[in-house]
């Protein structure tokens, strides 16, 4: 486990933010006077067990979960159906996403509005893991990972007349996605680890919505994986291609000096949700 930041009135914090992923699993809470203004703990997950056998031993070792925290806010790394906001049915939602993605009948199906894109995201967690987490806190909300970043390259989709598609990679991840007004205009999610893969899903969906090679822009955020060779290869179609630096990004914040810090959680603590 590491733990980074200090320990410094963390019991005064109310809302313990937990991170799950296919394989990574992290717990945090702002904190202003610490070194970094937060105290973020990197689980390390076994992965011949469940995750939620790998909460419960969390409960058993972790600092921040043993801190007593009543309230928390989960980060959960699931396929999103997004709803058009207009078009949305709370009880049609669960028969939906099952139709959609493959998972088992047993999994909790939830929902977050996204107001500032019209849309709701649907998604859904391991019963097991969801009876953990409801077990062990009095509160807690949930929400798609992806969502503080799409909520802040949304904002910033708006700076200068460019037309813009954004792709986050994350956990052998790539979400590409872009926005016309106050709406998705694309977003999908691919797996791989093989960076002509990753340029083939990204031009791909860049011809997809019509960008134009010369005038628009791509941005790139999150753990990048071969930063020089992606982007040679991104290069040699397009002309504007952008590396998004936390640091410079953020104003450099103490935050963004936390290397393990991954670019969704810099952003649900700096931007908000």
């Amino acid at each position: 486990m590491l733990a980074t930041g200090n320990k410094h009135n963390i019991n005064s914090m109310t809302v313990l933010t937990l991170r799950i992923a296919d394989e990574e699993l992290s717990f945090s809470v702002p904190a202003p006077r610490a070194q970094y203004q937060v105290v973020y703990e990197n689980y390390r997950v076994r992965k011949d067990i469940s995750m939620a056998a790998n909460l419960r031993e969390a409960f058993d070792v972790s600092e921040l979960l043993k801190s007593g925290y009543r309230q928390a806010r989960v980060m959960i790394d699931a396929p999103v159906l997004l709803v058009p906001i207009d078009e949305y049915d709370k009880d049609a939602a669960r028969k939906l996403y099952f139709y959609t993605y493959s998972c088992r009948e047993t999994d909790e199906v939830l929902s977050c509005v996204l107001p500032n894109l019209e849309s709701v995201a649907v998604f859904a967690i391991n019963k097991d893991l969801f009876d953990v987490i409801q077990g062990h806190f009095e509160q807690a909300e949930y929400l798609p990972l992806c969502q503080p970043v799409w909520s802040y390259l949304h904002r910033r989709s708006f700076a200068g007349a460019r037309s813009k598609m954004f792709v986050y990679f994350h956990e052998h991840k790539v979400e590409v996605f872009s926005f016309r007004q106050n709406r998705f205009r694309f977003c999908n999610t691919f797996c791989t680890e093989h960076v002509s893969d990753m340029v083939y899903y990204i031009l791909h969906a860049w011809q997809v919505c019509g960008f134009n090679n010369e005038k628009d822009e791509l941005y790139l955020a999150g753990n990048l994986p071969d930063a020089a060779e992606l982007d040679r290869q991104l290069r040699e179609f397009l002309q504007r291609v952008y590396a998004i630096r936390p640091t410079a990004e953020f104003n450099r914040a103490a935050m963004t000096r936390l290397k393990d810090m991954p670019f969704d959680l810099l952003t649900l603590y700096l931007q908000g949700r």
